[in-house]
């Protein structure tokens, strides 16, 4: 089996309301760096993501393109008012460079402790068919699953 060509999109376009605080939590910092710092630097362990884009509020104000220095990061996208949204307007902003048989990943700004050997591990152990994957971390879930959708529970 193949590896997928894989993408990584970063919702960050929330504002933190229920944390509170001057700035949304994507941009808390823990361990002298901001949440999504953590987070990219995970995404940009993995070697077959090929493009990471990240989605941005269009009054976000803290985000800079060197947050995280790595020539992977494609850039950012203004996102919408719901998760949903912005993950499809980030879509369409890797549009030009994904093709048909490609996997996009899908993990969040605040999310920081995702490990690079979790992500890599998930795509390479999926099904042949596969039109998706689920990263789980659920004591019910001990071993790869796979749903009636094609979908695959890790």
């Amino acid at each position: 089996m193949n590896a997928p060509r894989c993408w990584a999109l970063v919702p960050a376009a929330g504002s933190g309301s229920r944390l509170g605080g001057e700035r949304p939590k994507q941009y808390v910092e823990i361990a002298g760096k901001p949440l999504i710092a953590h987070t990219l630097h995970s995404l940009t362990e993995v070697g077959s993501i090929l493009g990471i884009a990240v989605g941005l509020a269009s009054d976000d104000r803290w985000w800079h393109e060197n947050i995280v220095a790595s020539d992977r990061i494609l850039g950012a996208y203004v996102g919408g008012v719901s998760r949903a949204e912005t993950v499809l307007r980030g879509l369409e902003y890797l549009e030009t460079h994904v093709h048909t048989e490609d996997w996009v990943l899908v993990h969040d700004a605040a999310r920081p402790c995702i490990r690079a050997s979790d992500i890599k591990r998930l795509i390479s152990e999926r099904g042949d068919g596969s039109s998706g994957a689920l990263l789980a971390d659920d004591e019910e879930i001990t071993s790869p699953r796979r749903f009636s959708n094609n979908i695959s529970v890790f």
